[in-house]
């Protein structure tokens, strides 16, 4: 079906959209750490020297911040730009590259904030959703070519660069108590390191897979 599998890719278990399964997972997940640990449950790296940021446990930390939210207003928010990311993402490259896109983007990412940012610690999804940011703006970008060109494509991808914008110019002010302030220029971007590390990392990654051409999300080897 169009909707749930773009239909300029060759479907292989690897790259089939199981109805959007990824995403509702990681979404699941999100509540779930919510509900269960409640809030700021992740450890904060220790850090003695630079050097310690590469050490395991800080790794692990790093990445599991991904995942821990300040408050629930603060874990809707990150889940509804999830949600729309995930399901035009998922369509494209299917459930299981979206699940190994989302650990590596977090992965990478809170892991580049710390290593920017020494001692810093950085809690929430929206790092990853940056992530996600970059790589469909960079698909985009390349989506013209003609074994990934698409009316749907075009228009799908249209639909996502203006949400995308949209969501950018919205920034959080504080968490106690939440609010959102509408600006007309990209300041939630450009305010918060973990938004732009986020969306350097799903450049090169977009980058990476379309120069090289290497197409395993779309079942070709160019």
């Amino acid at each position: 079906m169009k909707f749930f599998d773009d239909k300029m890719k060759n479907v292989h278990w690897w790259n089939k959209n199981l109805f959007f399964l990824g995403t509702l997972l990681i979404i699941g997940a999100n509540v779930a750490l919510f509900y269960f640990l409640g809030p700021e449950w992740s450890n904060k790296p220790s850090l003695a020297n630079w050097g310690d940021m590469f050490s395991f446990n800080n790794l692990i930390n790093n990445f599991l911040s991904a995942f821990d939210h300040f408050t629930m207003e603060h874990l809707i928010l990150n889940m509804i730009c999830f949600f729309m990311v995930g399901v035009y993402v998922e369509r494209k490259v299917g459930t299981v590259n979206l699940l190994l896109m989302t650990l590596l983007f977090a992965f990478i990412g809170e892991n580049l904030v710390g290593a920017n940012h020494f001692g810093g610690w950085s809690v929430g999804f929206s790092c990853v959703n940056y992530a996600f940011y970059g790589y469909i703006l960079i698909d985009f970008l390349f989506i013209f070519r003609r074994e990934t060109k698409s009316v749907a494509n075009i228009i799908y991808g249209i639909i996502m660069i203006i949400f995308m914008y949209a969501a950018m110019c919205y920034k959080a002010g504080g968490v106690y108590p939440f609010t959102l302030e509408l600006s007309y220029y990209p300041v939630d971007l450009m305010y918060n390191m973990g938004h732009y590390t986020g969306l350097v990392a799903g450049v090169i990654l977009a980058l990476v897979i379309k120069i090289s051409r290497f197409e395993v999300f779309y079942g070709r080897d160019n």
